[in-house]
């Protein structure tokens, strides 16, 4: 398997830098030459990662096989990306910077998963290489952003960058305030120092903040933002941004989802879950660290999502207290050994995913009182071994996906009585365990299939 790991990992860069070249032959004439110098920051990465025996030997081959392929198809997307800067219109500003920022967002992707090295000073090349555009940005401040906000009664999608703490000079002068934007976008470098001038923004339903600084204060003016139903924070730093400021996110009682990707959260969030009308949580690639503890979690939340959490060893017993909690999603956190023997007071809970948690090796007995839950994804979990069981008792069950799971050896006999369950996706090690059971469980189907992270490396290889 390393084999095939290190062929699909060598083809994908490999496929990568030549269509960066490709690219990179072509910018001096056409719109694509914006991108020169980030394009060629991006090759300079590819073309530090050497694959040798040293490499072997390295911590890289020792990722979970889930994670690598992930990995892979967000390169093979990156080609893509790097093609498509070939077609951006030079007069769409914000199009630029999405493809700029996408650009960044791969090249630090590809210092982290490979530990390239090369300076943090380097990195910052990522952000300014796009001096330029900034300049051109400031010189059309007063055109375009007077156009927008002076003459357009409808509301617009504001994407704003700020370059070395300069503010736009209408944000500063408080000009064309309060604007219309109901979807308000913030981009900062590493250098931001996090001091704010104030804006009015009544309108704003979603606000997207993404950062590079290793440190971050949320801005205070979020307080007055009382129309905001969304909140994604997200770092694209090399390290996750510490996150300050989050007590005034307390202010949003309208606030629904809240995304927070690649930050370290330092303090107490327990102010998050006394907003009435949050729905959606989720932390993706976060440092978790003492967040939770502490934390008398009442709430109405309805999803709450860790992916990718490295930290987290443990699930808070808080969570047992979001009773209205229907889906509950814990994937890739490859430290979690455990969850809360409290899990079953979880009574509104339909769906429980739990993939590739590597490091968990049970289901709590407690689980069979979640009646209403329809759905359970435990796809390599690899140290699980035995399902409680109190499985059984889960008589609202449809979906099972447990593919995937190598330490499994049996299962309870109570599973004759999931007279629901429909789906079961497992492989074909797995498929055996379940012979027994198909008698009595007429309308159960169990798909054998190959183990997923096998199947996306022969597409790549293929």
């Amino acid at each position: 398997m390393a084999v095939a790991i290190e062929i699909a990992l060598k083809r994908v860069s490999n496929d990568l830098l030549k269509c960066l070249k490709l690219v990179l032959e072509q910018t001096i004439l056409l719109l694509a030459a914006k991108f020169t110098k980030q394009l060629k920051c991006l090759e300079k990465t590819l073309q530090s990662i050497k694959f040798n025996g040293s490499w072997r030997s390295s911590k890289v081959l020792d990722r979970p096989q889930n994670e690598i392929a992930t990995f892979i198809v967000h390169m093979e997307k990156g080609k893509e990306l790097v093609r498509k800067c070939l077609r951006v219109n030079c007069l769409n500003m914000n199009q630029k910077y999405f493809h700029l920022y996408k650009l960044i967002r791969l090249n630090n992707e590809l210092v982290r998963f490979f530990k390239v090295d090369m300076e943090v000073k380097m990195m910052s090349t990522s952000m300014k290489s796009l001096s330029g555009v900034y300049d051109l940005a400031n010189k059309m401040d007063q055109l375009s952003t007077a156009a927008t906000y002076e003459f357009c009664e409808e509301p617009v999608e504001l994407f704003v960058e700020i370059y070395r703490n300069n503010f736009p000079t209408w944000w500063i002068e408080h000009k064309a305030q309060p604007i219309n934007a109901h979807s308000l976008s913030i981009l900062t470098d590493e250098a931001f120092n996090s001091i704010w001038y104030d804006l009015n923004a009544p309108k704003v339903n979603v606000l997207t903040l993404n950062i590079r600084s290793r440190i971050y204060a949320l801005p205070q003016f979020i307080k007055r933002m009382s129309q905001l139903r969304e909140l994604n924070v997200t770092s694209f730093g090399v390290y996750p941004t510490q996150l300050h400021g989050l007590s005034s996110i307390s202010y949003l009682s309208n606030l629904e989802t809240i995304r927070f990707e690649h930050v370290s959260i330092s303090s107490s969030i327990q102010h998050i879950f006394a907003l009435p009308n949050l729905q959606k949580l989720s932390f993706v690639m976060c440092e978790i660290g003492d967040a939770f503890m502490g934390c008398g979690i009442d709430s109405n939340l309805t999803d709450l999502e860790f992916d990718r959490c490295y930290d987290l060893k443990e699930l808070p017993s808080g969570i047992c207290s979001l009773v209205n909690l229907r889906t509950l999603s814990i994937t890739n956190c490859h430290e979690l050994d455990g969850l809360p023997k409290a899990l079953g007071n979880l009574l509104h809970l339909e769906n429980l995913n739990l993939q590739c948690c590597t490091k968990l090796q049970e289901l709590p007995e407690s689980i069979g009182s979640l009646r209403n839950l329809t759905s359970i994804d435990i796809t390599d979990c690899l140290s699980i071994s035995v399902l409680p069981e109190e499985t059984g008792e889960l008589c609202g069950l449809r979906v099972l996906k447990m593919s995937g799971c190598q330490g499994l050896q049996e299962l309870p006999v109570s599973m004759n009585n999931l007279c629901q369950l429909e789906d079961v996706t497992c492989d074909e090690e797995t498929s055996y365990l379940w012979m027994s059971f198909e008698i009595d469980l007429y309308d159960l189907k169990v798909n054998v299939v190959e183990d997923n992270r096998i199947e996306s490396f022969m597409k790549i290889i293929s």
